[in-house]
């Protein structure tokens, strides 16, 4: 999945920041299930449930 296409206005300085934040913090299996429970796919990589959960306004 092409993650720039979750942000229209483009990946900024600061989604850039959150999503590695967010990398960080949470494992694998914390941020599928974050993603189940916002109603997105849990499929694809740390960085890439990390840009969905954000582009859905959950950090």
């Amino acid at each position: 999945m092409e993650v720039g296409k979750l942000f229209p206005g483009g990946i900024t300085g600061q989604v850039l920041a959150d999503v590695i934040e967010m990398d960080r913090n949470y494992t694998l299996a914390e941020l599928k299930k974050m993603a189940v429970e916002a109603g997105l796919s849990p499929s694809g990589h740390k960085k890439e449930l990390a840009a969905r959960l954000l582009a859905k306004g959950i950090k």
